[in-house]
């Protein structure tokens, strides 16, 4: 549980203190899938640049 919440912490998650281990989960998952998604944009973007 506090790997959990330091994981919550160092990803800028706020209030992971007061969070059960569900919460936590849940959290960490949909920053991991926000940043996935950021990733694939910035990804697709650099595709679409380089193609002439």
């Amino acid at each position: 549980m506090e790997d959990l919440r330091q994981e919550a912490h160092a990803m800028g998650i706020k209030g992971n203190a007061k969070m059960t281990e569900k919460e936590l989960r849940e959290a960490i998952a949909k920053v991991n899938k926000a940043r996935s998604r950021r990733c694939l944009c910035a990804n697709s973007s650099l595709d679409q640049r380089s193609t002439p």
